[in-house]
């Protein structure tokens, strides 16, 4: 990461080592099946969201964890270390249900 350093601190080294352990424990033992199966194992965003590791660069005040891009590269490349593109790709997506939530919340706000 030479001459990004700045952009990362100890929060991001804090959030690497939890998606990591959160890879380790959640992701490797499996992901060969998974992927043999052809599927994507749905249990693994509730699974997400009990490590803490949903919501990553949302606003803290909307119930996320909060961060930035450079949080979300840390989450990313941690997830890739499982060696699945069908892993990733989909909790990769893991803020897409945290924005619907966001978006339903402020248009309850707006027009209510």
């Amino acid at each position: 990461m030479f001459g990004f350093r700045e952009y990362f601190g100890e929060t991001h080294t804090l959030i690497r080592q939890k998606v990591r352990k959160f890879v380790e424990g959640q992701i490797n033992h499996f992901v060969n099946e998974w992927e043999e199966k052809g599927e994507f194992h749905k249990a693994l965003y509730h699974i997400a969201g009990e490590a803490g590791i949903l919501g990553i660069g949302y606003h803290k005040a909307y119930g996320c964890l909060g961060g930035n891009i450079f949080i979300q590269i840390v989450c990313i490349e941690e997830l890739m270390q499982c060696g699945s593109a069908c892993i990733v790709a989909g909790l990769d997506s893991l803020d897409i249900s945290i924005l619907k939530k966001l978006i339903d919340l402020l248009m309850n706000n707006k027009y209510t």
